[in-house]
């Protein structure tokens, strides 16, 4: 029988989201590229789109990312079409990303609030796979009482020195496949995500 939490903290259906920025503050950063990647009734459906950020993209972006002003120039829509096509992609579905109740979350809201739409993406939507891989590495399981905010929030808040949460890395451990993926390229990152998803679905369901 499932825990009786498990439907909190894994719904089952989703919307596994990245975001490509020009910078680490999501106080400060402007989007350049959101992939999602739509879980419904078994259905997976994949897309993304370039952004124009209003300002250059840093080199050290591009040396990571590969995503150029010019691609931008040629290929990238405005914030604001931005934010429309994101919320027509994913709906009302929870989200899903890795560290993205301490990043992506607060830089969709703060997004869609500045051009109209606050309040679309409260916390209390996403579900954080980062917190969701570091509280299987901790022992640390949710119980019924708890919301996945407050108890992914309290495990990323932890500091344990030597303990690496990032993407790749839980990926590997989790045993997804990486080999054909565009790694940091929104596509290719929800891509992943959703993956991770499904297999620490999969490990909270055996307890």
């Amino acid at each position: 029988m499932p825990p009786p939490w498990i439907d909190q903290h894994f719904p089952a259906n989703y919307a596994a989201i990245d975001l490509e920025t020009t910078g680490l503050d999501p106080a400060a950063c402007q989007v350049i590229e959101i992939g999602v990647v739509t879980y419904k009734d078994g259905a997976i459906n994949a897309s993304s789109v370039l952004v124009r950020p209003g300002v250059q993209v840093p080199e050290g972006v591009v040396a990571i990312t590969g995503i150029t002003d010019q691609m931008i120039g040629q290929r990238g829509i405005s914030p604001g079409e931005a934010c429309q096509w994101l919320a027509a992609t994913v709906g009302d579905l929870p989200l899903v990303g890795h560290n993205c109740l301490k990043y992506d979350g607060p830089v969709l809201e703060r997004l869609s609030g500045e051009h109209g739409r606050p309040g679309v993406y409260p916390l209390e939507r996403f579900r954080d796979t980062m917190a969701l891989f570091k509280g299987l590495k901790l022992g640390y399981l949710p119980n019924e009482d708890e919301s996945h905010l407050d108890w992914a929030l309290s495990i990323l808040n932890q500091r344990i020195t030597g303990l690496r949460t990032n993407l790749g890395l839980a990926c590997q451990e989790m045993g997804v496949g990486m080999d054909h993926t565009l790694k940091h390229r929104a596509g290719g990152d929800a891509a992943l995500t959703q993956k991770l998803f499904e297999k620490l679905r999969q490990r909270y369901l055996r307890g």
